[in-house]
């Protein structure tokens, strides 16, 4: 059903996805059936020209130096070739695996 399985979850946060292919799009129906589409607040894509993707806003990751709300989120990297350049961008900004 789900070639990408999202590892595990709860329903006590909200959710950004750092990705906005494949992966991202089975990680948002995963999220979306398990707790609800709130339950995912945007999408991180550092090289896209997308505004919205599932009707969700698809930002920059740069956005991240002007939030102070990052604790209240965790982060989904939906890559596999480009997990590593995700991490070290979140990493750069302050999230923490």
């Amino acid at each position: 059903m789900f070639p990408y399985r999202l590892p595990e979850v709860d329903n006590s946060s909200r959710y950004i996805i750092y990705g906005t292919g494949e992966i991202a799009s089975q990680y948002y129906y995963q999220l979306s059936e398990k707790f609800g589409e709130d339950s995912i607040a945007f999408f991180l894509d550092t090289y896209s020209s997308k505004k919205t993707f599932k009707e969700k806003p698809v930002l920059n990751p740069q956005v991240l130096i002007e939030r102070n709300d990052l604790n209240n989120y965790l982060f989904l990297i939906a890559s596999i070739a480009a997990k590593e350049e995700m991490t070290l961008t979140l990493r750069k900004f302050g999230i923490k695996e």
